[in-house]
Parts: structure tokens; C-alpha cells; sequence
């Protein structure tokens, strides 16, 4: 099972690193629709987030097979400080969606933390 940060990491990665599959016009419009859904969610829990990806990812099974592999890779490198694995992400596509979701990435931490010990680190 996947954690919703591994999830966001792994789109991110399929985004920056397999652009050619987000090309075509319809996975275009989808991307910006979730990206607007995700821009009028600011305060939208990561769970939330991983599973509207996972979702979106359904309707397009080649980027949903890029996603789960890449996904294997991520849990491969958990073992890397996170602040590394943020490192990996630098070099985003233009896709505004790569910056919504970057921008959710540096929270998952203090939520995973404030999650385990009942309190909100904010």
C-alpha cells in the first residue's frame, strides 16, 4: 500500500520525466481540471490529494502504469532524507499542476508528524 506522499511523488516524477504522456489534448484539459480542483482545495487533506491522482490516473491507464511503477521506485528510495527526495522534484515541467503539488509536498511531513502525535505542528 501507497502513502499519499509516495503517490504525489510518483505523479510528479511520471510528470517531469514521461511529459510526452501528458501531451495529448484530452489528458490536457483533465490535467488542468485537476489542477483546478486542487487550487480550490488549499486546505484539502494529502489523503485527499493522493486519491483524487489516483482517480484522475484510472482514466488514462498508460500514466496510471507510469505512476504505479514509479511508485515502486519511490518506496525504493524512502530510505533517502526527505529533504533529498524533494531535491529529486527541482526541475518540474511548466504544468502548473507540477507547482500546486510541489507546493503540497514540504506539509506532508509536518502532517504525517502532527497525525502521529495528535497535534498540528503548523
Amino acid at each position: 500500500m501507497t502513502n499519499p506522499e509516495e503517490t504525489l511523488t510518483a505523479f510528479l516524477k511520471v510528470l517531469e520525466t514521461k511529459p510526452d504522456l501528458f501531451q495529448t489534448s484530452d489528458v490536457q484539459i483533465a490535467l488542468d481540471q485537476l489542477n483546478q480542483s486542487l487550487t480550490q482545495s488549499p486546505d484539502a487533506p494529502i489523503s485527499n490529494i493522493s486519491n483524487w491522482i489516483k482517480d484522475w490516473c484510472k482514466q488514462y491507464p498508460t500514466i496510471r502504469d507510469e505512476v504505479r511503477a514509479a511508485t515502486r521506485k519511490v518506496k525504493a528510495q524512502n530510505n533517502i532524507p526527505t529533504q533529498e527526495n524533494r531535491q529529486i522534484l527541482t526541475n518540474l515541467p511548466v504544468h502548473p499542476i507540477a507547482d500546486t503539488l510541489q507546493d503540497r509536498l514540504p506539509k506532508i511531513g509536518h502532517s504525517n508528524q502532527s497525525e502521529a502525535v495528535g497535534k498540528d505542528k503548523s
